[in-house]
């Protein structure tokens, strides 16, 4: 039981990297292609730190008790 719980959450924490991966390269195809990258890269910090404490959310709800 606990084994199968394990494998299941780590497909969780698979998924979710994987699909902020996807979400971060498509913001920053975006961003480059109107040449906005130029222009803000003063607010770079802002998806940084989402990505950190996003992490540590779905570290805290992956994690086996």
């Amino acid at each position: 039981m606990l084994l199968k719980k394990n494998k299941t959450m780590k497909k969780k924490k698979v998924i979710v990297d994987f699909a902020f991966t996807i979400l971060a390269a498509v913001l920053l195809i975006f961003l480059s292609e109107f040449r906005w990258i130029e222009k803000y890269v003063g607010l770079a910090l802002i998806p940084i730190l989402i990505a950190y404490y996003f992490g540590q959310f779905v570290e805290r709800k992956t994690r086996i008790k």
